[in-house]
């Protein structure tokens, strides 16, 4: 029979070799190792690890727990299993140090072990929840994303959400999974993709349309696929799934969600999510047409804007939303008709000290004045003029802020030279220099272009 220790008697060596031998931590601890395997001491269940650098003790126990089991346990046998999993996932979700809890078990090689048992037994799919549960927690970490791609991970979560995925519940499950996975990772994006995940985002929207945990999970799901954030990727397919995921039609049911959470049964945080995604889909020309032409997308955000104004958060998904559609130069005509213009003055007035809500309303006036002279003479009155001049002063500090307002201007003077001296009245001038000055990175070639656009010859200096 092997011998073995606890923990704290393993602490207390490591302890005693620093103090009374005067080792460093490395040495302290290589030398307890050592003495116990010299005397037979099989430390499988020890954290080999000082205990000032220790990285998750508890959940680290129980984790060689869980790989013993899997190893040992009969395969009819699973409650034991599920147990452990469920406790193990319990504890980093509940754990101060998560991050320290989740690299441990990276370099225990939690994530291939667990992909290899899933793969090579006859998980009941009750089980399958407490894994893909733990495998959303623990794809938090770069390394195991790799791991989930190299062990075929994508594929097990798909055969999950197409064949065995019979509740609300189960498929967020399957659908966090893929979010967390693909998040900051090119090749699980296209692994899921290629794998017709596309189509599971379609199902789940028709199936459990405005289901809170799918709603969030899909929507989550929607923004790890098209997002262009793996910085270890040459080049990125994010826009190219945006596409797959309309051509699908995935923006077609988006609205119709957002449709169906109108008046009494707002929910903002669905909507807010809902914008988020349908401007995620919303990449070209033709998608933002479409949206607008043929299924209604302003017709469900702008009541947003007027009946929700007090909800920041809301207003500024809603925002962002209608700056995407605002790219198509026949959507730019539909809302400057729907009153835009007095709606953004009395959002930014409204929310004026949000760091937010101002960026994207004037961002959105920038768009809407694009090269397009009638909107910009109609959207250039003193009013207008004022707000983005106080916004510019109360907002000095934000860069994202400035670009936004200089932009505006930009657009709004550069063929309406009949309006120069109102915005030098309004006292423009030492706004776009100072922005140019305090962030020259984000503001020195749009309050360069204002200036100039404004008749200034000095235009490059601050």
């Amino acid at each position: 029979m092997e011998l073995k220790i606890t923990q704290d008697t393993f602490d207390q060596a490591v302890d005693e070799n620093r103090t009374e031998f005067d080792m460093d931590v490395e040495d302290a601890v290589r030398s307890a190792v050592e003495e116990f395997e010299a005397q037979g001491v099989d430390l499988s269940n020890v954290l080999c690890v000082a205990p000032s650098h220790r990285l998750g003790k508890k959940t680290w126990l129980t984790w060689k727990e869980l790989e013993r089991t899997m190893k040992t346990q009969p395969e009819q046998d699973q409650e034991a299993l599920e147990n452990l999993v469920q406790k193990l996932r319990e504890e980093i979700h509940s754990s101060t140090s998560r991050d320290e809890d989740i690299l441990q078990l990276t370099h225990d090689n939690a994530m291939d072990v667990l992909l290899n048992h899933w793969k090579t037994h006859d998980l009941h799919p009750h089980l399958k929840i407490p894994f893909l549960e733990l495998f959303a927690l623990l794809l938090a970490n770069k390394v195991n994303k790799e791991i989930f791609y190299r062990v075929s991970g994508a594929q097990l979560t798909l055969e999950f959400l197409k064949q065995e995925s019979n509740s609300p519940t189960e498929f967020a499950k399957g659908m966090l999974v893929a979010s967390a996975a693909s998040s900051k990772h090119e090749k699980n994006k296209g692994l899921f993709m290629d794998g017709e995940l596309s189509a599971m985002i379609v199902h789940g929207l028709q199936q459990y349309p405005c289901n809170d945990i799918v709603l969030q999970a899909t929507c989550a799901a929607i923004k790890a696929i098209t997002s262009a954030d793996d910085e270890n990727a040459i080049t990125s397919e994010s826009f190219k799934f945006a596409r797959d995921l309309a051509n699908a039609d995935v923006h077609i049911l988006l609205i119709k969600c957002m449709r169906s959470m109108q008046g009494i049964d707002l929910k903002p945080r669905q909507m807010e999510l809902l914008c988020h995604s349908l401007r995620q889909v919303c990449v070209n020309d033709e998608i933002c047409k479409a949206a607008v032409e043929e299924h209604g997308a302003l017709a469900v955000a702008l009541p947003v804007l007027q009946d929700d104004a007090d909800k920041a958060d809301l207003v500024t998904a809603c925002l962002k939303l209608l700056r995407q559609l605002a790219g198509s130069d026949q959507v730019k005509a539909r809302l400057v008709q729907d009153n835009i213009l007095d709606l953004l003055k009395e959002l930014v007035r409204m929310h004026a000290t949000h760091p937010l809500v101002p960026e994207f309303a004037i961002g959105l006036l920038a768009v809407l004045c694009l090269r397009n002279p009638e909107t910009a003479s109609a959207a250039t009155t003193e009013d207008m003029a004022g707000i983005i001049v106080e916004t510019m002063e109360l907002h000095s500090e934000n860069g994202r802020v400035q670009r936004s307002c200089c932009m505006a201007v930009r657009n709004m003077v550069v063929r309406n030279e009949d309006y120069r001296a109102m915005w030098l009245e309004a006292g423009i001038e030492s706004m776009l220099r100072q922005a140019k000055r305090k962030h020259g990175l984000l503001c020195e070639d749009v309050g360069s272009a204002a200036l100039r656009d404004l008749g200034f010859d000095d235009y490059n200096s601050t």
